[in-house]
């Protein structure tokens, strides 16, 4: 399973998917009555349904929101839904989930429970960072060049700290939309991550 999907990401997509898709109209929008099934079977609870219905509804509108139900309501998992939606919209990315260092290994097995998504995580040494830009950023011509126009990955999920010292490689990106896990982070008027 895990040999088919290295695959599968490894495959240079088609050239009519590498075409930039802009966001849907407001007029597009229409509500989700049931859940979507995702990956493994999974489904939303209607609450989580709901909190979707607002996410879709709000991009649809180009309009930023919060998502703050109260702890274990399944915030994270109505995020990466509504950006597997984005993503099934014909949207590939990049998407960028910016989180707690913490969490991270949490959303990146709930982005691989429930979508086909290639997600990527952006973290550690220096070393290590590196050989993610080099391996996991772009997909590479046959005399292994990058090809910029089109990112390898759809999701990147990091942190705060890393975003801010690593501002120069990630900034060259045009990200799609960001998820901020625990953006109270942000009230901090010095906070370097508005600077960027």
């Amino acid at each position: 399973d895990k040999i088919k999907q290295y695959k599968i990401f490894n495959d240079i997509p088609p050239r009519e998917k590498w075409k930039y898709k802009k966001r849907p109209s407001a007029d597009n929008w229409s509500q989700l009555k049931e859940s979507p099934l995702y990956k493994g079977g999974n489904t939303l609870r209607p609450y989580q349904l709901e909190g979707l219905n607002w996410l879709l509804f709000s991009w649809h509108n180009n309009r930023n929101c919060i998502l703050a139900d109260e702890m274990g309501l399944g915030k994270t998992i109505q995020s990466l839904t509504f950006v597997n939606s984005v993503w099934e919209y014909g949207i590939r990315g990049p998407f960028l989930i910016i989180a707690p260092l913490s969490t991270i290994p949490n959303w990146q097995r709930e982005f691989e429970g429930w979508t086909e998504m290639n997600v990527i995580v952006y973290h550690g040494s220096q070393q290590s960072k590196s050989m993610i830009q080099e391996y996991e950023f772009y997909y590479k011509t046959e005399k292994g060049e990058p090809i910029k126009e089109l990112t390898k990955f759809n999701v990147l999920i990091t942190t705060f700290e890393i975003i801010v010292t690593d501002f120069q490689e990630l900034k060259s990106f045009n990200w799609r939309l960001c998820v901020i896990d625990e953006a109270h982070r942000l009230k901090n008027r010095n906070c370097k991550l508005l600077e960027g």
